[in-house]
C-alpha cells in the first residue's frame, strides 16, 4: 500500500507525485520551484506555495517541517539585500477528496534568500490510524447500514481481523432500495444472509487497477464467482452488474469498494437453469431446451447476455407462429440467437444510441428514455440484471424477430 504525496505550488504550474509505502513512518522528499513572480525587496515574502496531500483513507496524523531552505543567487552583487531576510510560509495541508483540510500554522523560517528560486526539503511523518478495518471504514464513507447486516450475521468479527479482504459495501441508499419483504427473509434466514454478504467480500486485495473486463474473482462464499466489467464507453466499472461508484478506500485488512446496489440474488445457476428456475421465464427455457441449444448456453467458458422475452410476451405471437417455431428447429435457433449477445453487458454497461451485435449478426439498437426505461428495438426492458454464473438477463416485454 502507498500513500500518494503531492506536492504543488497554488498555481497549479508546477508539481511532484510521490509514492509513499503505507508503512514507512518517516520520508524526505524535494520540492523546488519558483515562489515568486517579481523581485524580492526589504519586506518580508509571504509564500503561499506548498500544498502537501494524502490519501484521506489513511486518516493520517502529518507532522511537517520546512527545513534547509536555500535560495540561490541570481545576482551575486544583491547577496547581502536577502540576507537574514525572514520569511514567512503558510502551509497547507489539504486531503486528496477535498473533504476534509487541515491548515498548518504559520511558520516563520529564517533563511538567507539569494534569489527567486527555492530549494525545500519537506519532511513529513506519517502515522496511521490503527483500528481502521474495512468495517470502519466502509461505515465512514457512507455504508454504515450494509455494516449493521455484517454484525447482524456474526461476520464482523472476522471481515475486522482478516488479513488481505476487498469489500465490496453497498452505500446506504443501496440498502434501503432493497424490498422490505427481501430484507425481512434476509434478516430472518442468517444462514442466507451471511451468504450474500460474502459474496461481497473477495478473499484477497483486487485493487481498481486490477480489474478487467469480465473478470472472474471468487468471494468468501464458495457458491459462486463474481463478474467484474468494464465499460470503457461509459467509463464504469461494475461488480456483478453493481456499479462500483467509489474505489481503493483503503483499510488496515484490506481494501473497500463503495457500490451502488447490494448483489441479491446470487448468480448460483447457469443461464437455462436460471431462466427455467424463474416463473416468468419458463417458456423461454423450454423454447432454449427445444432448439437443442441448453448444452450451449450452458458453457461456463463463455458468457451472455439475453435479452428474454417473458412468459407474457412469448403468449402475445400468434398461435400458429408460436407452434410453427417449436416445428422449425432452424427457425427456432434464428429468433433465439436473436435475442442472445455475446459477452455480459449489464444494465450500467448499456448507452443510448449504442449497437449490440446479437449471435444472428444482426444490430440491436439501445436507446433510453428520460424517464429510465430501456429499449431494445421495439421491446422494453422490464427486469434488468438478472444474474446468472455465464450470463446477465434482461427481461423484455415483447418478442425480438430475426432481420
Amino acid at each position: 500500500m502507498f500513500h500518494r504525496l503531492l506536492i504543488r505550488n497554488l498555481d497549479n504550474t508546477e508539481q511532484q507525485w510521490h509514492r509513499i509505502p503505507y508503512h514507512k513512518t518517516g520520508f524526505q522528499v524535494q520540492y523546488s520551484g519558483l515562489v515568486s513572480r517579481g523581485r524580492c525587496t526589504y519586506r518580508h515574502q509571504y509564500i503561499d506555495n506548498a500544498i502537501v496531500q494524502v490519501n484521506p483513507v489513511f486518516r493520517p496524523a502529518i507532522h511537517m517541517t520546512f527545513a534547509n531552505l536555500i535560495c540561490h543567487a541570481r545576482d551575486h552583487r544583491h547577496l547581502h539585500i536577502y540576507r537574514n531576510l525572514k520569511t514567512q510560509f503558510h502551509t497547507q495541508l489539504s486531503l486528496l477528496e477535498g473533504e476534509e483540510a487541515i491548515t498548518a500554522e504559520k511558520t516563520e523560517i529564517t533563511t538567507a534568500m539569494f534569489g527567486l528560486l527555492l530549494i525545500c526539503a519537506v519532511t513529513l511523518t506519517v502515522a496511521p490510524v490503527h483500528g481502521d478495518d474495512l468495517l470502519a471504514v466502509a461505515s465512514a464513507n457512507g455504508c454504515g447500514k450494509i455494516v449493521g447486516l455484517i454484525q447482524t450475521a456474526g461476520l464482523a468479527d472476522t471481515l475486522k481481523t482478516t488479513q488481505d479482504l476487498t469489500l465490496f459495501a453497498p452505500r446506504d441508499e443501496a440498502v434501503d432500495m432493497v424490498p422490505s419483504a427481501v430484507l425481512n427473509q434476509l434478516q430472518s434466514n442468517i444462514t442466507l444472509l451471511q451468504d450474500v454478504l460474502k459474496f461481497h467480500v473477495l478473499g484477497q486485495v483486487t485493487r481498481a487497477a486490477d480489474i478487467t473486463n469480465d473478470l472472474l474473482v471468487q468471494p468468501l462464499f464458495q457458491g459462486a464467482k463474481m463478474r467484474l466489467n468494464v465499460y470503457e464507453n461509459r467509463r464504469v466499472v461494475t461488480a456483478e452488474g453493481a456499479l462500483i461508484s467509489r474505489t481503493d478506500l483503503d483499510a488496515d485488512n484490506g481494501v473497500v469498494h463503495v457500490i451502488d446496489k447490494v448483489i441479491y440474488p446470487l448468480p448460483l445457476y447457469n443461464l437455462p437453469l436460471t431462466m427455467t428456475f424463474d416463473k416468468d421465464l419458463g417458456s423461454l427455457a423450454y423454447m432454449i431446451y427445444q432448439a437443442r441449444l441448453t448444452e450451449a448456453l450452458s458453457n461456463e467458458s463463455d458468457s451472455f447476455t439475453v435479452f428474454a422475452p417473458s412468459n407474457e410476451a412469448l403468449n402475445k405471437l400468434p398461435g400458429q407462429v408460436y407452434n410453427d417455431l417449436l416445428m422449425n428447429v432452424t427457425r427456432l435457433k434464428e429468433v433465439l440467437f436473436t435475442h442472445v449477445v455475446k459477452g455480459m453487458v449489464f444494465s450500467a454497461g448499456l448507452q443510448s444510441g449504442e449497437q449490440l451485435t446479437n449471435m444472428q449478426g444482426t444490430q440491436l439498437s439501445v436507446s433510453m428514455a428520460d424517464d429510465g426505461v430501456v429499449s431494445i428495438e421495439n421491446a422494453h426492458v422490464t427486469v434488468a440484471d438478472m444474474p446468472a454464473s455465464n450470463a446477465v438477463v434482461h427481461v423484455i416485454d415483447t418478442v425480438l424477430m430475426p432481420k
